[in-house]
């Protein structure tokens, strides 16, 4: 939680009350990455509508996130999946 040192998480979590503030900064940041990969797959001629994005945790939060906020992926995608996560 928030600036304590280096941590393997997809974006920073300031606290962990529902009401927390997020990290925006950071989970666009990821979202963008994430974009990136799917273009690359893409881009060797996967089709946009045969990826399926997911993700466990804060990974199922940054797949949901990546998803809603691209009109592209939103409509495109084959699907979004999310186990254990949380909004």
């Amino acid at each position: 939680l928030g600036p304590h040192g280096v941590q393997n998480v997809w974006f920073d979590r300031k606290n962990l009350s529902p009401d927390a503030e997020e990290d925006v900064e950071g989970i666009d940041a990821m979202a963008k990455l994430v974009r990136q990969v799917i273009d690359a797959e893409v881009n060797k001629g996967i089709p946009l509508s045969k990826i399926v994005l997911g993700g466990f945790s804060m990974g199922g939060c940054q797949a949901l996130h990546t998803a809603l906020v691209d009109t592209e992926l939103a409509n495109g995608l084959a699907g979004v999946f999310v186990l254990s996560s949380f909004p």
